[in-house]
């Protein structure tokens, strides 16, 4: 069982990283992770994050889907699909949260990102040891990738 003073430090990092939260899709994969596809699925995974990046939440959904159809292991795809389930006007946050364990699977450090929507899905259903686990993982890998940031934000005010 969580105490409330843990629950109030899980709500308060949740809404400062809140405010760091990616507002763009990425154009390609991270890491290890990258793959080559063929240009008809390059293109329609980019025609689904530019309806992703004006809001469209449901056609960049759809556009994804179809991505995963042809590459089942297309991992920018499963996270934009991801994003897109979490962010639409009615949230699927059962399936954004398998899209996000899909990321998970396919390529455990491809967005830091993964990891603060994993916790806050998980956060959000009262799962506060689960949101913990993947909030620690979102903080350790933002910091690894943010260190002027941090430096910044501790001695320049």
């Amino acid at each position: 069982m969580i105490t409330r003073h843990y629950r109030t430090i899980l709500l308060i990092l949740s809404f400062f990283f809140l405010f760091y939260s990616p507002a763009k899709v990425h154009a390609g994969s991270r890491d290890s992770c990258s793959r080559n596809y063929n240009k008809k699925i390059e293109k329609s995974y980019n025609e689904g994050t530019d309806y992703f990046k004006r809001g469209n939440y449901t056609e960049a959904g759809r556009i994804m889907k179809s991505v995963i159809n042809e590459e089942p292991e297309f991992v920018d795809a499963w996270f934009v699909l991801g994003l897109s389930n979490y962010k639409k006007v009615n949230a699927n946050l059962k399936e954004a949260e398998k899209n996000f364990l899909k990321v998970l699977e396919l390529c455990p450090s491809y967005d830091a990102y993964t990891y603060y929507y994993m916790g806050e899905i998980c956060y959000g259903s009262e799962r506060y040891d689960s949101a913990i686990r993947y909030l620690s993982v979102f903080i350790r890998m933002w910091i690894r990738s943010n260190p002027i940031r941090i430096i910044r934000g501790l001695w320049i005010s």
